[in-house]
């Protein structure tokens, strides 16, 4: 999913929102549905915690998936630095950056859409033909992808921002741009996959 999202993104000589959206919403739907032939489309480690808050996963299985997915983030984000010259690149192109962001809507901005992303998850995952409700939540991750990225780049994801991020910048001797956005595109969808199990244990 890595690799078609950010790799793909990469290549687009004039990257705007919606075709960042659309990139990210086939990367979602294509990664799904591999990782679904091998027993598990778990791309996400905000998921993954909820299934084993939910007890959907046992601890073994959550670090594997764990392991499976920084390895995976790690070998992409080499392939790329490997791909293209380390002068052509920034770290907006493996971080998520937004242009233009404020520190408090960021991080609020990313607590609600993943939040969100949670929610129609569950409520999709009722619908009996798999293949339909992993089409609909792809488009609905496009949806907010389109929506957050001014406002904070669209993470929903730790693993997606921060191992790229430290790839990067490990790279490239921590540039300055390094800490922006870090707090709302990691804690954030932390933040809001504790408060989903909260509620869930709630309701």
């Amino acid at each position: 999913m890595l690799l078609i999202g950010l790799g793909a993104v990469l290549l687009l000589k004039k990257p705007s929102r919606i075709k960042i959206a659309i990139l990210w919403g086939v990367a979602v739907l294509t990664g799904s549905l591999v990782g679904g032939l091998f027993g598990s489309a778990n791309m996400n480690l905000v998921f993954l915690l909820v299934h084993l808050a939910q007890k959907e996963v046992n601890l073994a299985t959550f670090f594997i998936q764990l392991v499976g997915e920084v390895l995976a983030a790690i070998i992409v984000s080499l392939l790329l630095l490997r791909r293209f010259k380390t002068n052509e690149l920034q770290i907006n192109n493996f971080a998520v950056i937004a242009p233009n962001s404020n520190k408090k809507s960021a991080f609020i901005s990313e607590i609600a859409a993943t939040f969100a992303i949670l929610l129609v998850n569950s409520a999709l995952a009722k619908i009996s033909n798999t293949y339909w409700s992993i089409f609909l939540i792809s488009c609905f991750i496009g949806l907010m992808i389109y929506t957050l990225i001014p406002i904070s780049g669209a993470s929903f994801n730790p693993v997606r921002d921060f191992i790229p991020r430290s790839i990067f910048a490990w790279f490239n001797k921590e540039p300055a741009e390094y800490k922006t956005n870090l707090i709302s595109s990691n804690v954030g969808p932390l933040l809001a996959g504790v408060l989903w199990i909260i509620v869930m244990q709630v309701v």
